[in-house]
């Protein structure tokens, strides 16, 4: 099944470029409205029976001209509920990696809940310009949730795995040993 989406002008930019533009953060009162102009897109799509599957700020557009709006775009993984395409719902991975519900990417069920994910997501990268999985994290957790165990890493894979090298390299080498210390002490308070 196929679906034309016919969507208005926005003379803005995409959400992702807007944060991109303010150094990684918006005011709180921006995001308010952006949130709720993307809320009430999603209660439409649901209320449709429809699964977008890639909230994203790259897929929210935005216009400037009297008031500032943001309407949601990138219609290209949408799946409709009840489709023959949707089936049981069941092993649907569809979106962006930074963005996936943790039941997407176990491949459980596709439900509304990816959607509200995402969006959450969304939310937290306009607030603090920060993503809620870095690519080693994704990367770290697929090796770990690996269906097949065969393919699954050994501890001793996962030990040497990017996502746990996460010493700064800025940071100064007796001020990681003084944390380890403090980890000690602590630990040793707890026998």
């Amino acid at each position: 099944m196929y679906y034309n989406t016919l969507n208005e002008y926005c003379s803005g930019r995409n959400l992702a470029k807007h944060i991109e533009r303010n150094r990684g953060k918006l005011p709180e009162d921006d995001v308010k409205s952006f949130a709720s102009e993307i809320l009430v897109g999603l209660k439409y799509l649901h209320e449709e029976k429809i699964i977008h599957s890639d909230i994203k700020p790259k897929n929210i557009l935005l216009a400037f001209e009297n008031n500032r709006f943001a309407k949601i775009a990138g219609f290209g993984k949408v799946i409709k509920k009840g489709s023959v395409e949707y089936g049981d719902g069941l092993g649907h991975r569809r979106g962006t990696s930074w963005f996936l519900s943790p039941e997407v990417m176990m491949g459980m069920i596709l439900d509304y809940g990816a959607d509200v994910w995402a969006f959450g997501c969304t939310v937290l990268e306009m607030l603090t310009g920060e993503r809620v999985w870095s690519e080693f994290a994704k990367d770290f957790l697929t090796k770990c949730l690996e269906r097949d165990p065969a393919k699954r890493w050994s501890v001793d894979s996962l030990l040497k795995h990017e996502f746990l090298k996460w010493i700064d390299e800025e940071e100064e080498e007796d001020d990681f040993y003084d944390e380890i210390g403090d980890v000690d002490v602590e630990y040793e308070a707890n026998l």
